[in-house]
């Protein structure tokens, strides 16, 4: 999910170098073609390719040879599919991330219609609807079907009853196929799906696979989908706070400063939001009645399938080796969740203040 919110920094700044209008359109189309023929003719694997072609995005935004931005998204994905033509193995990787391309793809074209007012309420009601109703075009696009009838299947509906969670579908997330994993997108209940990828329903065990839908359903009741457009709008108005206090007259180096600062703050303050979220998601099991030694044991199982360090740090989720240690310091003293939940309140609370009063303070400075 962080990831997310980190390309979706970098597209926001990238705009920031693009003046309307500089350049004739066919200036642009020629600094881009060059990187499709690269793209196509040169067999790098799908990261690598990724960074270039972002890396070339930005070197053509400097030189002000790109001006028109709903082209910097056509010519990503345009790329990518031109990736995928050589390299067929990564075309379950361009349809993974093809979805978190497309809204701004979609909402990027108002600027060349409306005026700037029109453009900021038009954008808005449209990304209210993307976040309602997206999540049914990507589960398409990411090729998700039903879980077929089982025992499990059962299980796993009737915990969802329980939890009183309404969804639209529990889908087997088949793009991710080598991958343990699972995730909930969306926020009504009818276009609400749960996934869970072939590799987690294959090596983890019925009452596992339980507590991995309740840390799931964690983060759906305590409302953790919610907190994202806080946070992204704390990265961009910090960075863009902190670049305005700055005495930068040249605007490559302040747009410069102002991705470096919006991803050390995404990194740093995103990944605390989402520790604690994460240990919330990981307590919710107990809430629901299930044994803490389900979530101890998915965690175990998930290690070893992966072959991953239970030790190995994660800036977003702590280690598996740290998140069963707190499960076990939970179970001699149930005290601590209180303890936690109240923590991640004040967390939140805080959180909202903060942007509100950068919020004010960009409108009362008007930068």
């Amino acid at each position: 999910m962080f990831s997310n919110l980190l390309y979706f920094v970098y597209l926001l700044a990238l705009t920031l170098f693009v003046e309307e209008g500089a350049v004739p359109f066919w200036i642009t189309l020629l600094a881009v073609l060059p990187l499709g023929a690269f793209t196509y003719f040169t067999r790098l694997k799908l990261k690598q390719t990724l960074l270039i072609s972002l890396a070339y995005l930005t070197i053509l935004t400097f030189l002000k040879l790109i001006s028109w931005s709903p082209l910097l998204v056509l010519t990503y994905i345009f790329n990518l599919w031109l990736h995928t033509l050589r390299s067929p193995w990564d075309k379950k990787a361009f349809r993974f991330l093809l979805p978190f391309m497309l809204p701004y793809l979609i909402i990027s074209p108002f600027s060349l219609f409306f005026n700037e007012d029109w453009t900021l309420i038009l954008s808005f009601l449209l990304m209210i609807a993307m976040f309602a109703f997206f999540p049914f075009l990507v589960q398409k696009i990411w090729q998700s079907k039903p879980l077929e009838p089982s025992p499990l299947k059962n299980e796993l509906e009737a915990l969802c009853e329980k939890a009183q969670f309404k969804h639209g579908g529990l889908l087997e997330w088949t793009l991710l196929s080598g991958y343990i994993t699972a995730g909930i997108m969306g926020v009504i209940p009818k276009f609400r799906y749960v996934l869970f990828t072939p590799s987690l329903l294959r090596n983890l065990k019925p009452t596992s696979i339980q507590a991995v839908l309740a840390h799931e359903m964690g983060h759906h009741f305590y409302k953790h989908l919610w907190i994202f457009p806080i946070l992204i709008l704390s990265v961009v108005y910090t960075a863009g706070w902190l670049t305005y206090l700055l005495p930068i007259e040249n605007d490559w180096i302040s747009n410069l400063v102002f991705i470096v600062i919006a991803l050390i703050y995404a990194r740093i303050v995103g990944g605390f939001y989402s520790r604690l979220f994460e240990r919330q998601a990981d307590l919710y099991p107990l809430k629901l009645g299930l044994p803490m030694e389900y979530t101890i044991d998915a965690l175990e199982e998930v290690a070893q399938a992966s072959g991953a360090s239970k030790t190995k740090p994660s800036w977003h989720h702590f280690s598996i080796d740290e998140r069963v240690k707190f499960l076990e310091e939970v179970k001699n003293d149930p005290k601590i969740i209180a303890k936690h939940n109240l923590k991640t309140t004040i967390a939140i609370f805080f959180l909202i203040i903060y942007v509100i009063t950068l919020m004010l303070l960009v409108y009362v400075n008007d930068f």
